[in-house]
């Protein structure tokens, strides 16, 4: 059985799935969700829901008694306090691997059938092999209604492109902005002129949960720009247009990683930034899948 600790909001919770399930899929075993972070974050953290459920993803939740396996039993501590409700896991040889760097791990695949799995690995290259089972896993089964379902009909008879900003937190969030930072408006002026010298009656669709920045700093002049927020209860439901749109411009955003990971079309354009993190140090070599652009 592989374990895995949820954490982070939609785009994060995705990367960790479709690791974990990898790896469970690797040993033909079973995965189960540790979201204990979800009532117990740091409260330098932004506050998530678990979201996965908008999925046909192939997990359950962990119990408490298998929680504790992870907690105690794979890190080598004294287990005779807690023997009462871990007596069982004893004898069984577990793992507990944390994310060591934020760029692929290869030492990740060599990790056994019983593992608890602490980290965000970001990086396609940890699900590669199985990426269409993933695929089919992530889709979106709530069915769109209302505007959203006008919306995809719109994007699915124009040349659509997602575009998205996302401010909130990376503006707001002391920790957040600190680590990330949002995208500059010159980042997006760039990226939608190069969607502009590459086709013609381009669509733009700006998915944003600050559409007044967006609207006063990127001068969109134009004619064909729709906007769009669902707000963060109904994340699945702009995740889910995203996915349907022609070519992406993504923020520094794993939410919007996938939805242009998500999106069907083989022909696709991605434009990513060149700047994921404020420190320069950290290596995301990983992480923009080769063919997409960055700049």
């Amino acid at each position: 059985m592989i374990i895995t600790k949820l954490r982070g909001g939609l785009g994060n919770q995705l990367f960790q799935y479709a690791a974990a399930r990898a790896l469970a899929l690797r040993h033909a075993t079973s995965l189960k969700f540790d979201r204990d972070w979800f009532d117990n974050r740091p409260v330098v953290d932004t506050a998530r829901n678990y979201m996965l459920d908008c999925f046909a993803v192939e997990a359950e939740f962990a119990t408490s008694r298998e929680i504790l396996q992870n907690r105690y039993a794979a890190t080598g501590r004294n287990m005779h306090f807690f023997s009462p409700l871990v007596a069982n896991f004893r004898n069984q040889e577990w793992g507990w691997y944390r994310e060591r760097h934020f760029q692929f791990d290869p030492n990740f695949l060599k990790l056994g059938a019983d593992t608890c799995l602490e980290g965000y690995w970001q990086s396609p290259l940890y699900f590669q092999d199985y990426s269409e089972q993933i695929r089919v896993e992530t889709k979106i089964i709530k069915q769109l209604i209302g505007e959203n379902a006008r919306l995809a009909e719109l994007i699915s008879v124009t040349r659509s492109v997602a575009v998205h900003i996302r401010r909130g937190d990376y503006v707001h969030g002391p920790e957040t902005s600190r680590v990330h930072g949002s995208c500059p408006p010159s980042y997006y002026r760039q990226a939608m002129s190069l969607l502009l010298e590459m086709f013609d009656n381009v669509h733009f669709f700006i998915f944003s949960d600050d559409q007044e920045w967006a609207r006063a700093n990127l001068d969109f002049d134009w004619p064909f720009v729709s906007f769009m927020d669902n707000g963060p209860e109904n994340a699945s439901e702009d995740l889910h247009l995203m996915a349907l749109c022609h070519h992406h411009i993504i923020a520094n955003s794993s939410f919007s990683w996938w939805g242009a990971w998500l999106s069907r079309y083989p022909d696709k354009i991605v434009i990513a930034p060149e700047k994921w993190f404020n420190d320069p140090s950290i290596n995301t070599s990983d992480l923009i899948p080769s063919g997409w652009l960055r700049v």
